[in-house]
């Protein structure tokens, strides 16, 4: 809001929002070395101006996101589907490697 990108936020989503910002496994400070704040909030200045660009066709603002997927084999046979009781698997795998998944977004397109 400060920022003058929203005009406001509820609660639960400022609430959701720093949860997922305060992971147990991210330090208690900022992350970045001593002294790179400030062009750490440079560059974010810069990313969120592109936010706030109108929507042009020619030149969309494009957004990617990774997510490392695990593959998993089956160890055991699925029991099949009876009359009242849906397949059942187990809960054991066999690792079998990681892949990177990518999403990308055009969140001013129409």
């Amino acid at each position: 809001m400060e920022l003058e990108i929203v005009d406001s936020i509820s609660i639960k989503t400022a609430e959701r929002t720093l949860k997922k910002t305060r992971s147990s496994h991210i330090p208690k400070s900022s992350g970045y070395p001593p002294g790179e704040n400030g062009n750490f909030v440079a560059v974010m200045e810069n990313v969120l101006e592109i936010y706030q660009r109108p929507h042009d066709p020619v030149r969309p603002v494009i957004c990617m996101d990774e997510q490392p997927i695990q593959l998993h084999a089956e160890v055991r046979e699925p029991i099949p589907a009876q009359p009242g009781y849906p397949e059942r698997q187990g809960y054991e795998f066999r690792r079998n490697g990681v892949v990177g998944g990518f999403m990308f977004t055009e969140p001013l397109g129409q």
